[in-house]
């Protein structure tokens, strides 16, 4: 057992636990934990109990606590114990768990969930999972325990993290009085991770069965989307034995008259698998294939002697036995899929394991990432996609049109230009800019994305029409202002509002008397008339956007009169001579002009009062007064 806890650190990076192979219980909790290197457990395949709680962990890789790699490519983790509580995740990953096939205890508790449609896996894993998911005893919280909750979107917070029914993901909408939103509205057009992931290899079927019904197929092989099950043993002290059962998407172009000799051949096969068994080799030139025949033993209901000569690439696709099952609702006479299943065991020195190394890739995506912005045409805009990896890493991006250009990049205008460290610039965007930008990275076969939002205003002005403004708000100058902006969807939406003068506050930026609240609402302070005009907000999360703008009236109380400004720089004196009036005893220049000529020069000045100096009695500095009260004189006594 090594026990780290209550210490500072930041970082647990590939070298810090070289060389424990034989460690068991590993106590890393209440430190400042913010990242965890992919392969730091690499190799440590004695580590059951894994303690993480009280961190600052925001964002964990899906193979983070995998202690070896099944044929290099399927990580799984020989953990039995894993405590994740009171750390600042909000979203977990499918394929995580999915590696960990003996987990016996998980704690989740403590953190801010973000319950949308990346989590809906989460409740069939834990029915799958029974006993697993822990919760905190204590009789302070409700029920006596504390179990993962929801901390967003604001209509699931506090709902329990088990509890969940189908959290979806939608377009956020900005709920008015006179605004009528339909379901239809908001649903999402989001890509998926899977949608941008490249096929796992190829495939060739040559396809036929004792009824002379014969066909030719060429496939691409798309990565499992889940691992059906997965296990590993000690065969001794320096060998591990793993075994796994993989399920394979198989896509196949077809033509119409193949399409209906295929029909004929496998059609029996699409409520039932037909189960083959490798034979013999067949070429290992320009790839490997294997002659495969129909297991009679197996299929004795729906036995037709099927038979397949099977090229694959990889080649470990190529097992002992699989099975053969057509997808028929997703086929077309196009396009056919098939279902192909697949049992494969890997005996693995303990020795090589520490020696593996994987290439990994991830887009950072914590909770301060600015994955929304809202612009004005002719503005510029940024977009980070901050990446970290262990090297050599492809970076492209999908632009809101559809089209892809790979990092580094720079158009001849310069308008666009998009570095291989992630950042991407808009010179001056234009409304065709507003949309989805899609960030996608890749080292080796592990890829990930990262979907960021753009939308472009023209100004703070309401669209034409009358749509998309509410009722104005009045008042007067000083006063405060409240512009409240209330959204929903899933998950929450980041709310921008765009200025009059064209400018833009969040709650990243805001400026000396404006700022938004932590509900959306735009806050005016000592409001002035310059503040007058439209305001208008943005409501967007990854999955779409909306606007409302609410105009702003600002007038002078009644009766307060104009306040005069004085200009700071020396003015002309109009129709006023700058001639001094002199009286002197003394000769001097003027002496001898005549009055009326001097009332010419200097208009009569309106007779103002005497300044009289008033006794300042009791105060102690000064001249006394000359008429003070004296005590009066004693007369002497005659002696």
């Amino acid at each position: 057992m090594l026990k780290l806890s209550y210490n500072k650190l930041k970082v647990i990076s590939r070298q810090t636990l070289t060389g424990l192979w034989s460690l068991t219980r590993l106590h890393l909790d209440h430190n400042r934990l913010e990242f965890i290197h992919p392969d730091a457990f690499q190799g440590l395949t004695s580590l059951r109990l894994l303690q993480l709680e009280g961190n600052q962990l925001q964002q964990l890789h899906p193979a983070t606590f995998s202690t070896f790699s099944i044929l290099g490519h399927f990580p799984v983790s020989t953990l039995k114990h894993l405590y994740l509580s009171d750390n600042l995740l909000t979203t977990l990953s499918q394929r995580m768990l999915a590696g960990i096939p003996y987990l016996e205890n998980l704690s989740l508790h403590g953190n801010p969930w973000t319950c949308d449609c990346g989590m809906k896996w989460f409740k069939e894993w834990n029915k799958n999972s029974p006993g697993v998911l822990k919760c905190k005893k204590d009789k302070a919280y409700p029920d006596g325990q504390l179990c993962p909750m929801c901390f967003s979107p604001k209509q699931l917070k506090k709902k329990q993290l088990q509890e969940l029914e189908k959290p979806t993901c939608n377009s956020p909408t900005i709920s008015t009085s006179h605004r009528a939103i339909s379901p239809e509205d908001t649903e999402s057009d989001l890509l998926t991770t899977d949608e941008f992931r490249q096929p796992l290899g190829n495939i060739s079927l040559g396809l036929s069965d004792e009824h002379g019904h014969q066909v030719d197929l060429e496939c691409l092989v798309t990565e499992p989307r889940e691992l059906t099950s997965i296990g590993w043993d000690y065969v001794n002290q320096y060998q591990i034995s793993a075994n796994v059962t993989l399920t394979l998407d198989l896509k196949c172009a077809i033509d119409r008259s193949s399409y209906e000799r295929l029909w004929r051949l496998i059609a029996y096969y699409s409520d039932v698998p037909a189960h083959l068994r490798r034979e013999i080799m067949l070429s290992k030139e320009p790839y490997t294939s294997f002659k495969y025949r129909q297991d009679v033993e197996r299929d004795a209901l729906y036995y037709t002697g099927v038979k397949a000569n099977i090229g694959a690439d990889p080649p470990w696709i190529m097992q002992s036995s699989m099975a053969l099952q057509l997808n028929r609702l997703q086929s077309t006479s196009k396009s056919v899929r098939l279902i192909l299943s697949t049992h494969m065991t890997e005996v693995m020195e303990k020795e090589s394991i520490r020696q593996q190394r994987r290439g990994w890739v991830i887009i950072e995506s914590k909770n301060d990432t600015r994955t929304i912005q809202a612009a004005v045409v002719g503005s510029p805009a940024e977009i980070n996609c901050s990446i970290h990896s262990s090297g050599n890493e492809s970076v492209k991006w999908m632009l809101p049109d559809g089209s892809t250009l790979k990092t580094p990049y720079n158009n001849g205008d310069k308008r666009l230009s998009a570095s291989s460290a992630g950042l991407l610039k808009i010179k001056s965007v234009d409304h065709s800019d507003s949309g989805v930008y899609y960030c996608i990275a890749q080292v080796s076969d592990d890829l990930t994305i990262l979907s960021f939002r753009l939308t472009v205003e023209e100004s703070s002005s309401p669209p034409p029409g009358g749509e998309g403004v509410t009722e104005p708000i009045t008042g007067f100058t000083g006063g405060p202002f409240f512009l409240p902006c209330v959204a929903t969807g899933s998950p929450d939406a980041d709310i921008h509002w765009i200025l009059p003068d064209g400018g833009i506050i969040n709650k990243w930026v805001n400026i000396s008397r404006l700022s938004v609240a932590s509900n959306g609402t735009l806050i005016i302070r000592q409001s002035q008339l310059s503040d007058n005009g439209y305001y208008k907000c943005v409501a967007g999360n990854q999955h779409g956007m909306d606007t409302l703008a609410t105009k702003v009236v600002i007038s002078r109380p009644p009766g307060l009169l104009p306040i005069r400004k004085y200009s700071s720089s020396p003015q002309p004196a109009e129709g006023v001579s700058t001639k001094v009036l002199v009286t002197n005893d003394m000769e001097s220049s003027g002496d001898n002009e005549p009055e009326e000529f001097l009332e010419k020069v200097l208009p009569r000045q309106v007779d103002l009062p005497s300044r009289q100096r008033v006794p300042s009695v009791g105060i102690r500095r000064g001249h006394p007064f000359r008429n003070s009260w004296r005590r009066p004189a004693t007369p002497r006594r005659r002696v």
